[in-house]
């Protein structure tokens, strides 16, 4: 019985196990195409297979597919996507599914990116172009050396986010929208790097470390030996007074010196930030008044003797009460005066000493306190330098400026310590000069730069400068060195961009820096705007400045067509022309006074060209001398 039954059930499991399959081939515009992605659903019970590539010939196939409906999907790249209609699959039955896709409509964006402080393009930033819904990667460029970038092939609809970075600056990232073929406009405008105002924070907190540790050392420490040596010598002759009350009160004075020298020591913390707050003064004034007061027990000779070391350091302050000493002085020495039976009284001169001693150390003690004062000012002015050269870093970059213009200075004040000769104690008045001079360098490098480049901008510099930017660029920053090494450079420089300004004000705003004015009491006038040429004609874009005798660059499109050129009524010979790259060079320029002339080419007005009042070709540095060449300086 059981082996009719299982003869029985054959039949049914043989039908019940039959399979079918899909194939097809998948083509774009009728063109196989392979490695396109295939899914198979099952719309009954939304189960996927896949996805799987076609092959070279752009053909699938799905087996062992029980009996049902299934359905067909495609993605291919730059095709847009397609599904089949449900298809039935019947037991050991092949069904063919062919798809033709068609070709996505796609979008682009393009732009530019700049740097915001000079708006300089950014030649290298990447761009990329990402879907936030999937967060993959829809496209990428990188900016070419104008800034430009154009981002093709992007499907339409989705709000892309499109990020560009770059080194130097701060990411930026943006959306846009590509609802057609058209191509979106975006530009970027990236901020410099707080990587530089990291460097110049670092720096600057290291430079105060170093400044604070060479004060705490070697001028409160110096300063502060001297006076415990000052001291320990008006203890030593304490000890040869007798007992009483000259003895008593030069004591007191000399303990509450020491007192207050003490009190300072035991602050050390505020001692290295603030040296100290006054201590050394109040202990250097009680103690010049000990000494005052030990004089007055000096025996005649002493007296004598004293006296005439005071006379010379009366001199030259107090040249009054020197003379006066020096009489008395005169009058001590019978064979001066062998009429004189009165020679002058111990207690004269002691009167006279103690004057003149309270004299010399009131001059000690107010120079001492002015280079304490000088030195709290040096190190409050080095405080707020620093605070103002990292805002500015923070804020406007180019950080890199200010670093070289600090090594300047501080490689100046290296150079004239080398050959400097050496000076007498000062309390470390001289020190101030090396602590602010790198300061001053910071500044002077980065506003030094800034201000060349404002000249540039004006036309008052010469060709040699036309590379020159606000960045940090070889020239840049050598320049940045320069200004924070040499301080006449910098004056210079920005004087000679005060008086070009105050001349154009002067002038009136119808005339451009570096315009001849008309004469006194006449009404300014703009000088005659230029005509443009026709469309398809030769065509300017930028004019260098017209610096007599040197030769002017100009910039433009189809510049071979040019037969003649002049400058005002002066003819210009056509000296090279490069049309390929679009430009041409004419010139030399005649000797013309300062001013705007029209440039001419073939008897069509098509610029102005500006002639400076000066220009520089090119900056030297030996020593302490700076040396400029250039035209009409």
């Amino acid at each position: 019985m059981k082996n009719v039954l299982l003869w029985l059930l054959v039949p049914a499991l043989c039908a019940f196990a039959q399979t079918g399959q899909i194939q097809g081939t998948i083509k774009g515009d009728n063109i196989p195409l392979p490695a396109a992605k295939v899914t198979l659903t099952d719309t009954t019970s939304k189960v996927n297979t896949g996805p799987f590539d076609t092959d070279k010939a752009g053909t699938y196939k799905f087996e062992n597919l029980n009996p049902g409906t299934y359905q067909v999907s495609v993605k291919a790249d730059k095709w847009q996507d397609t599904s089949s209609k449900p298809t039935p699959v019947i037991n050991a039955t092949t069904a063919k599914i062919d798809l033709d896709l068609t070709a996505a409509k796609n979008g682009q964006i393009q732009g530019t990116v700049t740097a915001a402080s000079g708006n300089a393009p950014i030649l290298g930033a990447k761009v990329t172009v990402t879907d936030p819904a999937t967060k993959a990667t829809a496209g990428t460029a990188i900016a070419d050396a104008k800034g430009a970038f154009a981002v093709d092939r992007l499907p339409l609809g989705p709000s892309y986010q499109v990020s560009v970075t770059a080194d130097k600056f701060e990411n930026l990232t943006k959306s846009a929208t590509v609802a057609d073929s058209s191509p979106v406009k975006l530009d970027f405008a990236l901020t410099a790097n707080p990587t530089g105002f990291k460097w110049i924070f670092g720096l600057l907190l290291v430079y105060w470390f170093a400044v604070l540790t060479a004060r705490y050392h070697n001028i409160a420490g110096v300063n502060r030996k001297l006076l415990e040596a000052e001291i320990a010598k008006v203890n030593g002759r304490l000890y040869t007074l007798p007992v009483g009350p000259i003895h008593d009160e030069a004591q007191k004075l000399v303990a509450e010196a020491t007192a207050k020298l003490t009190e300072g020591v035991k602050e050390k913390p505020l001692t290295f930030f603030f040296w100290t707050r006054g201590h050394e003064i109040s202990a250097w004034v009680q103690l010049h008044e000990a000494q005052r007061i030990i004089a007055t027990a000096f025996t005649r000779d002493e007296l004598i003797a004293r006296l005439r070391v005071a006379s010379e350091e009366l001199k030259p302050d107090f040249v009054k009460i020197a003379e006066t000493v020096d009489a008395a002085l005169a009058a001590t020495v019978p064979s001066a005066n062998p009429s004189n039976d009165n020679p002058p009284a111990d207690s004269y001169l002691r009167a006279l000493l103690g004057e003149a001693l309270r004299c010399i150390y009131d001059g000690v003690d107010d120079s001492f306190q002015l280079v304490f004062s000088w030195q709290n000012k040096a190190f409050t002015l080095l405080f707020l330098g620093s605070c103002v050269l990292m805002t500015i870093a923070a804020s406007t970059g180019n950080a890199l400026l200010m670093v070289t213009g600090l090594a300047g200075g501080l490689v100046s004040r290296l150079l004239r310590g080398a050959r400097g000769a050496e000076i007498p104690s000062d309390y470390g008045a001289n020190w101030t000069t090396l602590i602010l001079s790198p300061i001053y360098g910071a500044f002077a490098g980065w506003f030094g730069v800034l201000i060349l480049v404002a000249m540039k901008d004006l036309h008052l510099l010469g060709q040699a400068f036309d590379t020159l930017c606000w960045d940090d660029s070889r020239l840049s920053l050598a320049l940045a060195f320069l200004f924070g090494f040499s301080e006449r450079m910098f004056t210079t420089v920005a004087e000679s961009l005060e008086k070009a300004v105050d001349d154009n004000l002067r002038k009136g705003p119808g005339n451009p820096p570096g315009a001849s004015g008309g004469a006194a009491g006449s009404v300014p006038k703009d000088p005659p705007a230029p005509t443009a040429p026709s469309a398809g004609e030769l065509r300017v874009s930028s004019v260098s400045s017209a610096v007599p005798g040197k030769m002017l660059t100009i910039e433009g499109t189809s510049l071979d067509r040019a037969k003649t050129a002049q400058l005002g009524d002066q003819p210009l010979p056509i000296a090279a022309n490069r049309s390929g790259v679009g430009v041409m060079q004419l010139g030399p320029v005649p000797k013309l006074s300062p001013g705007t002339y029209d440039l001419q080419i073939d008897s069509v007005k098509v610029a102005p060209a500006e002639v400076p009042k000066w220009s520089i070709d090119s900056v030297t540095f030996a020593s302490d001398t700076v040396t400029i060449i250039g035209t009409s300086l």
